[in-house]
C-alpha cells in the first residue's frame, strides 16, 4: 500500500501543477480509499473530506455522492451515524 500511496502522491502533485482540479479531487478520494483500508480512519476522512470540497466546488455531483457514501461507512464504523 505503501507503493500505491507513493504514486498517488506524484499524481497529486501533478494535478496540482497543471491545475486539473476533477482528477485532484478523484485522486484525493482514491487515497481516503487507501487509508481507510489501513485502518487509518481520520486520515481517510481528512482525503475524503478534501475531494468533496473540490467536487462541491466544481459542481461535479457524482464525486459528491461517491465521497459522501464514503463518508458515511467510515463515520457508520465509527458509531457516529445513526
Amino acid at each position: 500500500m505503501d507503493e500505491a500511496i507513493a504514486l498517488y502522491n506524484q499524481s497529486l502533485e501533478i494535478t496540482q501543477r497543471i491545475g486539473d482540479v476533477q482528477n485532484k479531487a478523484a485522486t484525493l478520494h482514491q487515497l481516503g480509499r487507501i487509508y481507510a483500508n489501513k485502518g487509518d480512519v481520520d486520515e481517510a476522512i481528512a482525503f475524503y473530506n478534501q475531494s468533496l470540497e473540490i467536487d462541491k466546488r466544481i459542481g461535479n455531483v457524482q464525486g459528491i455522492a461517491g465521497t459522501l457514501h464514503e463518508l458515511r461507512i467510515l463515520y457508520a464504523n465509527k458509531g457516529e451515524v445513526d
